[in-house]
Parts: C-alpha cells; sequence; structure tokens
C-alpha cells in the first residue's frame, strides 16, 4: 500500500512539473509587456506563435483579433525586453526556413518609447510570402505538374552526389576565372568609359539628327519610283525583246562574226591608211578652194546672160583672177594694160560677134 502511494504521489509531481515547464504560472513579482500589431494579413500565423527580439525569443502571440475591421495581434513579451521597444518599432511575419512555421520578429527601433498597449501600424509591419502563398496561385493541375517536377528532379538527383560535388568544383575555378576576367576589365575601367560615352554621343547625335525629313524624303523616292513602276517593266521587257532579237541574230553568225573581229585589225589599218591619204588630199585641196568658188561665180556670170536669140555665154580671156562685182577694181574686161580691146566677147551682146555652139566646144575642149 505504501509503494502504491509513493507511486502516485510521483506521477502527480511528474505531471506538475510538465505544467510548469510548458505554462509556468504568473508570478506576483513577473510583469508582461504587451502591445499590439496592426497586420495586413495573419497567413498562418497562429496564437501561442513565438515572437523574437535581436534573435533571442522574447515573448509569444496572445491572441488574434479584429477590431474596426482591422486584424490586430495580440502580443505579449517579457518586461525586462520593454526598453528595447520605441515608438518607431517595426516588426516582420516570416516563417522559420523555407517550411517552418511562422513567427514575429520585432525591431525595436531608436527613437521614443513605446508605451503599453501601443500599436505598430500596418505601415511597419512586413508580412513575408511563403511558399504555400505562392503555390495556392497555382490551379490544381499546375500543383501536380510542379509536384511532378519536383519528384523528378529528386530521382534525378538521387545517387548523384559526387556529379554534384564535381561540378560545385568546377564552378568554384569559373568564378576564379570570372574574377581573373573581371579584374582585367577593371583594368580597363577608362577605356570601357570612353567606348561608354562615345557610345551616349553617338545615340545623342541619332536623337538629334532629322531623321523624319529623311523618313519623309524616302518615302517621297519610294512613291516615285511606285509611280514608274509600269515604265520600268516596259523598259525591262523592251531590253528582253532587243536582247532575244540580237540573240536570234548573232545564232548562226558566229563565223561571221569571227571573220569580221578577225579582219578588224586590218580594216583599221586600211581606214588609218585612207585618214592620211584624205588628210594629204584635203591640205593640197584647202589653197585652191578661193580658186573653186571664183570659178563657180565665173560660171554663174558666163552662162547667165540672155537675149532675143536666149541664153549666150560669155568668153573672155582674163590674166589672174578678176570677176566684176567680185575682185575689187575689176569692172568689165580689162587687157593687160587696162583696156578694152574691140569687138571683145565681154562687150555687150549686141556689139560683139557671136560664137556658134561648134566653137565654144572647140574653144572649151579643142578642135577633134
Amino acid at each position: 500500500m505504501r509503494n502504491r502511494v509513493a507511486g502516485l504521489v510521483a506521477s502527480a509531481v511528474a505531471v506538475l512539473a510538465l505544467v510548469l515547464v510548458f505554462h509556468p504560472p504568473q508570478l506576483p513579482w513577473q510583469h508582461e509587456f504587451r502591445f499590439q500589431i496592426s497586420s495586413p494579413a495573419f497567413s498562418q500565423l497562429q496564437p501561442g506563435a513565438t515572437v523574437e527580439l535581436a534573435g533571442q525569443r522574447v515573448g509569444q502571440l496572445d491572441s488574434l483579433t479584429v477590431q474596426h475591421g482591422l486584424p490586430l495581434l495580440n502580443v505579449q513579451i517579457d518586461s525586462a525586453e520593454a526598453h528595447l521597444m520605441h515608438s518607431d518599432a517595426t516588426a516582420s511575419i516570416q516563417p522559420h526556413g523555407l517550411l517552418g512555421t511562422q513567427y514575429i520578429e520585432l525591431n525595436g527601433g531608436s527613437r521614443g518609447t513605446m508605451q503599453a498597449g501601443g500599436v505598430i501600424p500596418a505601415s511597419r509591419v512586413h508580412v513575408a510570402v511563403t511558399l504555400d502563398q505562392v503555390l495556392n496561385v497555382f490551379q490544381n493541375t499546375e500543383r501536380q505538374n510542379l509536384q511532378t517536377v519536383i519528384n523528378q528532379l529528386g530521382v534525378a538527383s538521387a545517387n548523384r552526389g559526387r556529379d554534384v560535388n564535381q561540378s560545385l568544383h568546377a564552378l568554384g575555378d569559373a568564378s576564379t576565372s570570372l574574377s581573373q576576367v573581371a579584374h582585367t576589365v577593371h583594368a580597363h575601367d577608362a577605356q570601357l568609359a570612353g567606348i561608354i560615352d562615345s557610345s551616349q554621343r553617338v545615340n545623342q547625335s541619332l536623337q538629334d539628327s532629322p531623321l523624319a525629313a529623311q523618313i519623309r524624303d524616302t518615302d517621297a523616292v519610294l512613291t516615285g519610283l511606285a509611280s514608274v513602276d509600269n515604265s520600268l517593266g516596259q523598259g525591262v521587257d523592251h531590253t528582253s525583246a532587243v536582247l532575244s532579237d540580237l540573240d536570234m541574230i548573232l545564232n548562226g553568225n558566229t563565223g561571221n562574226l569571227n571573220y569580221t573581229l578577225r579582219h578588224a585589225p586590218r580594216l583599221a589599218a586600211q581606214l588609218h591608211t585612207l585618214f592620211g591619204q584624205g588628210s594629204t588630199l584635203l591640205k593640197g585641196v584647202n589653197p585652191a578652194l578661193p580658186a573653186l568658188m571664183t570659178a563657180l561665180l565665173e560660171a554663174k556670170s558666163a552662162f547667165g546672160g540672155t537675149d532675143a536669140n536666149g541664153h549666150f555665154v560669155r568668153v573672155m580671156a582674163v590674166l589672174g583672177t578678176c570677176t566684176a562685182g567680185v575682185n575689187v577694181g575689176c569692172s568689165g574686161y580689162a587687157g593687160r594694160n587696162g583696156n578694152s580691146p574691140s569687138g571683145a566677147s565681154g562687150s555687150s551682146p549686141g556689139s560683139g560677134k557671136k560664137i556658134s555652139d561648134r566653137g565654144l566646144e572647140n574653144l572649151l575642149f579643142g578642135s577633134h
């Protein structure tokens, strides 16, 4: 009987110890510092969540309430830590790790003193986004697909620790090379700054250039080309037709064309000789051109006379060049001594002796 009583007493003491550990009673000399946090969202925050200050647990969340449509967090911390809370204190609601429970992280601030029952406004409260909130954005199908991807990544990475270590080692080597590249780039800061400055000047020049006017001119040119497109097409068709005709002409005349090209140098040489001889002929004829002109005028004077019997021909023996009305100082016929001989053919047609056609022929061409 005595052993049974001892066991019951021991069990009661153990239960009391557990209660005192997890739910310590409020002693008369202990006080809690209470205040409120106006939070825009509770997320998964539950009563009893821990409250930390500077990385140390200093209290807990007492309750969650809604006052005047605003959610409030009733927080209590140890009175020994109350002097660390100032009027500009801030709060952050965030999870422990990636999938851990949420807690309240306090930042005591530095100005003023927070009174008991004070409120940290929502503008100074930050609520971290949790993984479940991100996943809740997706539909059920997307969640299942994401779950499948995560599972397959786990399967793919199983027993690949050595490969991961090698990859990390290679990444370290790559970071070393990248550091060398960064050092080299840093050594050329001045050149890079010059390149960037030049690029900015080029961009500014492009912005200041009359691109609108150039675009309008280009549009006008393209419009003009479009307007003459039909003419250009006709010109191309005509050129094609001409080339077709030329091809038809040249087709079968290869031998003739070859003969012509083969004898072209000889023909050119002969033409050169001909042009040389023609030049010599022109040089010889050129001094006689005045005499030829005089002969033409004398022919008009000789054959242009008429009388009652019809046309007659004047025949005068002239020494030197003398044409009445053309040569200065020449009037009618003048002999060697300037006297007009009697009975000369150059006198009036009615006063001289007429010559027959036969006689004129004998005079001009000689007797046969």
